[in-house]
């Protein structure tokens, strides 16, 4: 999600609003259109803090909330201590799992973004040297 939000933190704000159980998902999906910006006010083990998101389409995060979904029913659902720390334990490896994976399509999106600066910076160089080149044409013709 964020390496600003951490496990534990509670969600105090969603874009200025008070974020509470039964408001949450509504705060954090509308509108739901991908590429938006949402702040979020954090409370933290020791302060608060704003974090700032860019929403995703809710069709993308489709499956990782339904198996979240899951996992919290089963969590629930485990009345002895020693199932409550596998599903802990399995949620905590599917987090660093998703944490991966979002690091390598962030360094995906970093890439790209180096290549279109350096295509512009290449063609800006192309185009010094085609002006030049049309400036040392006029000069020949006018010698001639």
């Amino acid at each position: 999600l964020s390496k600003q939000i951490h496990k534990g933190d509670t969600i105090l704000k969603v874009g200025g609003q008070h974020a509470t159980i039964k408001n949450i998902w509504d705060l954090l999906r509308n509108p739901d259109e991908p590429g938006t910006m949402v702040m979020l006010r954090i409370q933290g083990a020791t302060d608060q803090s704003d974090v700032i998101l860019r929403r995703m389409a809710t069709s993308l995060l489709a499956d990782k909330l339904h198996l979240f979904d899951l996992f919290a029913k089963i969590r629930t659902a485990s009345a002895r201590p020693g199932q409550i720390a596998l599903v802990d334990e399995a949620v905590d490896t599917w987090a660093k799992m998703d944490e991966i994976a979002e690091a390598r399509l962030d360094a995906i999106a970093d890439n790209v973004w180096d290549m279109q600066d350096s295509s512009r910076s290449k063609v800006k160089e192309i185009a010094a040297d085609l002006h030049t080149l049309n400036s040392f044409g006029k000069e020949s013709d006018e010698v001639a």
